[in-house]
């Protein structure tokens, strides 16, 4: 028998400690709106999440025309809303640093197509959905799809009662913890191109997949679908970028290799700059799916591991023990008995009533639902 080992190897580049500017920018003409995210990218194998490029200078500037500066909402997001746009302009970004000077070629905006339909179904695997779209005039050819998915849950019991001014209160409509709504983007990059095809179509073309057994679709579940169009370079960057992602991870995963787009460092040409400032207009569709409307295969959802144990306490012990354990009944039972006047209450730890210790959501009701 002949014994070998393997010993590990890191390549020069990998070692290096790459601190290059991120960029990611959109500017809406549907919303006459932008939104520019600046972050740094890390080494591969390094832990942790990316650094936010903080208080920069950013600027959208028309070609021979006025500059509109954008203003930091949080940590590296920069944002600016009601802006006088020109389809027939371009327009370009630029950014300044601590240390340096960032300006992307100046753009044209591109004008999405129909978004024709969302729709959805049942499969072995789990909810899939679809998009389907076309240009008449055969102009688009390249798309992007990006989605914001929000599903609705709740905690794993009721809680009627709440503690405060010294008193053990049922709690009003606004109060109540059972029923929380999550929200979250796509991490994916979602490309097609009909290049290959005699007509501008795209039909049935799978963006998502909610998988079997996510909860997520356990009570009601909502997609809000983006499509935007890009121009050639566009997609063949978001190409190069998703094949390296999707080697490591994420979109802001460390990278594996350069893609670069169509951003430069002002002062030193030779510097690679990771992203792409791209705009236009956007079409939008929203989807609802109900528990009701699974066939009976998809309702069996991931079990839940978590301690939710009953305990009986006398009403003098709640202000020593709320709102670690919130109060789910009153006791003895009398509807003519108000919360305080009872004898004893059934407690339990504070993360089996308030919905939004179990999955980091919120009580407020989106707008849309």
């Amino acid at each position: 028998m002949l014994f070998g080992c393997l010993e590990p190897y890191s390549p020069t580049v990998i070692e290096q400690n790459v601190n290059l500017l991120v960029v990611d920018g959109f500017l809406n003409a549907s919303t006459n709106s932008i939104q520019v995210k600046l972050s740094r990218t890390l080494p591969i194998y390094t832990e942790g999440s990316y650094t936010t490029e903080k208080n920069a200078t950013v600027v959208l500037e028309e070609e021979a025309g006025p500059s509109q500066p954008l203003y930091e909402t949080v940590d590296g997001t920069y944002v600016m809303q009601n802006l006088n746009l020109n389809n027939s302009k371009k327009y370009r970004l630029f950014i300044r640093t601590e240390f340096d000077e960032y300006a992307s070629e100046y753009i044209t905006l591109k004008q999405s197509p129909s978004l024709d339909e969302v729709t959805w179904e049942a499969t072995a695997d789990g909810v899939k959905i679809y998009v389907s779209a076309h240009d008449p005039t055969n102009q688009t050819r390249y798309y992007q799809w990006k989605f914001w998915e929000t599903w609705q849950y709740t905690a794993d019991y009721f809680s009627a009662y709440t503690y405060k001014n010294d008193s053990i209160l049922y709690r009003n409509s606004n109060e109540f913890t059972y029923i929380c709504y999550k929200s979250a983007p796509s991490d994916k990059i979602i490309l097609k191109s009909t290049t290959q095809l005699n007509e501008d179509v795209v039909g049935k073309f799978p963006i998502h997949l909610v998988p079997r057994g996510s909860r997520k679709v356990a009570s009601r579940y909502n997609l809000l679908v983006q499509q935007r169009a890009l121009d050639e370079a566009a997609y063949n960057y978001y190409v190069q970028l998703q094949k390296t992602t999707e080697t490591v991870g994420g979109l802001f995963d460390p990278l594996p290799s350069q893609v670069t787009g169509n951003m430069h460092n002002v002062n030193n040409p030779s510097e690679p700059v990771i992203g792409y400032f791209m705009g236009g207009s956007v079409q939008e569709k929203m989807i609802f799916i109900n528990r009701h409307e699974l066939p009976s295969y998809l309702l069996n959802f991931e079990p839940e591991i978590i301690n939710c144990r009953i305990d009986t306490i006398a009403s003098s012990e709640v202000p020593s023990l709320f709102p670690q354990h919130q109060l789910l009944e009153g006791y003895p039972e009398n509807p003519n008995i108000e919360p305080y006047e009872h004898n004893f209450f059934l407690v339990i730890p504070q993360q089996c009533a308030d919905c939004r210790l179990k999955d980091n959501g919120t009580i407020t009701r989106p707008v849309f639902w």
